[in-house]
């Protein structure tokens, strides 16, 4: 790319001499930065008709059926605690539990949920994930896969939807009768202020023309509506420890790589203005970058391994935390 992305300057230079070959087919990229608005992007601009070979893999694990957990009706006082604690997060402090009309929430509850909201997770990964409830709030899964997010937003309330560009992850999501189309954001064809959250998780990376895309985010979201979503940081000490062999990398799937400088850049001159920016405490891409690194044999991997929650709790309390959760909000 000759010019920024992002803001069109067009002083581009050179970031961290990466050269990084694509297997089996031959072209090799490297990543640049816009000195201005500090994005980095993928260069060049990888070719539509490789994405598309690309994008067509089965096995990406997103496109894959998601797990349902079953309705636990066991009665140890662990389990009954953890019940408990979920419920104190979830439908107090987040306000789920308003989807009941009959719900009331005190002080004491809203105050517990707080204190062990960051302790407890919900279904594995959807409390990394959750937004404060809004009353029959409607929501857009975008890159939804096989609909995992919009089963359980459904599931809490939301009149929920998702858009996935991979044919079978939609016909996954359309067995359980969820409400997931085939389409891009813009040929989706959505009405101007109609959504009261939009949520894009691990999708800003790969979109081709993110100028054009966060205009229509923008365009479908409410006044006030919230957009959300999760990034790698490119300037993480993971990012930097490990090099090309980062895994979140993922060239050519990524075309753009945020810091939390270029992400407030690209997200505030779209009209999106951040309200919030935080780290998510996740280990699995410091696992999937020493196996790049080292190899899958190695006899490292066992005692590297042991270091990383140790490592990603360090990386968090300074700021450079391998993965950006932002929620942003649509100015009128």
């Amino acid at each position: 790319m000759l010019t920024c992305p992002n803001c069109a300057n067009n002083n581009i230079k050179r970031y961290r001499n990466y050269e990084i070959p694509v297997p089996d087919d031959g072209q090799v990229f490297h990543l640049d930065r816009c000195p201005n608005c500090r994005l980095v992007f993928t260069s060049p601009k990888p070719r539509p008709e490789l994405l598309a070979r690309l994008y067509s893999d089965k096995g990406y694990y997103s496109y894959q059926k998601f797990h349902i957990p079953q309705d636990d009706q066991a009665t140890s006082f662990k389990k009954r605690v953890k019940r408990w604690l979920k419920a104190a997060v979830i439908d107090h402090y987040y306000g789920y539990g308003k989807q009941n009309e009959d719900f009331k929430s005190n002080i004491c509850q809203k105050m517990i949920g707080l204190a062990v909201k960051g302790l407890v997770k919900d279904d594995v990964v959807y409390g990394k994930r959750i937004i404060t409830y809004v009353k029959n709030g409607k929501h857009l899964d975008i890159g939804c896969g096989s609909g995992g997010f919009v089963y359980w937003m459904s599931g809490k309330g939301w009149d929920s939807c998702g858009i996935e560009l991979n044919r079978e992850a939609v016909e996954i999501a359309r067995e359980l009768n969820l409400n997931v189309k085939e389409s891009d954001l813009e040929t989706a064809g959505y009405h101007e202020n109609y959504f009261d959250l939009i949520t894009a998780w691990e999708v800003l990376e790969h979109i081709p023309d993110l100028k054009q895309f966060l205009s229509e985010v923008r365009r479908i979201l409410k006044p006030g509506g919230k957009f959300s979503g999760s990034v790698p940081n490119i300037v993480s000490w993971e990012a930097l420890l490990f090099g090309k062999d980062w895994q979140p990398l993922e060239i050519p799937y990524h075309l753009y790589h945020f810091s939390p400088e270029s992400l407030r850049s690209v997200l505030e001159g779209s009209g999106l203005k951040l309200e919030r920016m935080e780290f998510l405490k996740i280990t699995h891409s410091w696992d999937a970058s020493l196996e790049k690194k080292y190899g899958q044999d190695s006899r490292l991997l066992p005692f590297l391994r042991l270091l990383g929650r140790t490592f990603y709790l360090l990386s968090n309390i300074f700021g450079y935390g391998a993965r950006l959760k932002f929620v942003a909000v649509k100015q009128n």
